[in-house]
């Protein structure tokens, strides 16, 4: 779930060096300097996800249901995703674009159904996931952009709230909309995971959504679920990756080419890392 509440979230080292380097690469030509930095970096870091040994010793220390979920541990699953989406900020941007360009600021057809489209593949979980608007009054759900539903593959989206887009500030809006779709969608690839092959992370995600604690019985405790640490990590690299794109727009629709390879070369990345992560079976 993802509300006003949940733009608190974790910063991450790699986040802050990606946006050092992207501001120092600003410095000298927004352009084709930029970019080829941008792409050196991804590459960087998606081969070091592939390459690091999944630590096994991690693992074993995990208890389940037991004190706070151990954040170092969970990066093996969500790193080599913000890694993806990092790749993936010409397509992001993109899609904030269409949604601003849009003359009735709802953008469903384009925008909401175009990030769907684009955190399933990043995400590795097919075209299932479906949309439905947000049951309930508004007054109820003033607050909230849409949660996901464990076990339906539906994201309930808070329509109204972006339908208001060109009543305030679009892009702003634009980017809040894309960081819950990503954020509701990490949730999906969650519970897809949670009934696959018994592995660890599909023991510990399926206990967590069981013993689902609500941000209305108590924030902190809500936030430090494994399952919404990541899903948030995620979303606020999509809003991270959009800010990047924003401040270097000519440098991503100028160099499309290279926007591709390092979006493939995620792709590749991540497959392997999950492989790995297959390995570790109960």
């Amino acid at each position: 779930m993802r509300g006003e509440e949940a733009k608190i979230s974790n910063e991450t080292s790699s986040k802050d060096a990606f946006i050092k380097m992207s501001e120092e690469a600003e410095e000298f030509d927004p352009q084709k300097q930029f970019i080829t930095r941008w792409n050196d970096w991804v590459a960087t870091k998606l081969s070091a996800v592939t390459e690091s040994p999944i630590d096994e010793d991690e693992l074993v220390k995990v208890h389940i249901g037991e004190g706070p979920t151990n954040r170092e541990w969970g990066k093996q699953f969500v790193d080599p995703y913000t890694f993806g989406i990092y790749a993936s900020a010409a397509e992001i941007g993109a899609l904030s674009d269409q949604f601003v360009q849009d003359e009735n600021g709802l953008g469903v057809d384009g925008s909401i159904k175009g990030a769907i489209a684009l955190f399933s593949e990043i995400f590795g979980i097919g075209n299932q996931v479906q949309l439905e608007a947000l049951p309930g009054n508004d007054e109820q759900y003033a607050d909230t952009w849409g949660l996901y539903v464990p076990g339906t593959d539906t994201i309930w989206f808070n329509f109204a709230k972006a339908s208001s887009a060109h009543d305030g500030d679009a892009s702003n809006i634009a980017g809040e909309m894309l960081s819950c779709i990503a954020h509701e969608m990490w949730h999906a690839r969650q519970d897809y995971l949670s009934s696959d092959s018994p592995t660890l992370r599909s023991v510990i995600y399926g206990e967590n959504f069981k013993n689902y604690l609500s941000p209305q019985n108590g924030y902190h405790g809500y936030r430090d679920q494994l399952i919404e640490d990541e899903a948030h990590t995620i979303g606020t690299t999509v809003t991270e990756a959009l800010k990047l794109y924003s401040r270097n727009k000519d440098a991503f629709t100028n160099n499309e080419s290279t926007c591709a390879d390092s979006k493939a070369q995620a792709m590749q990345s991540i497959r392997a890392h999950e492989q790995e992560l297959a390995r570790h079976s109960l």
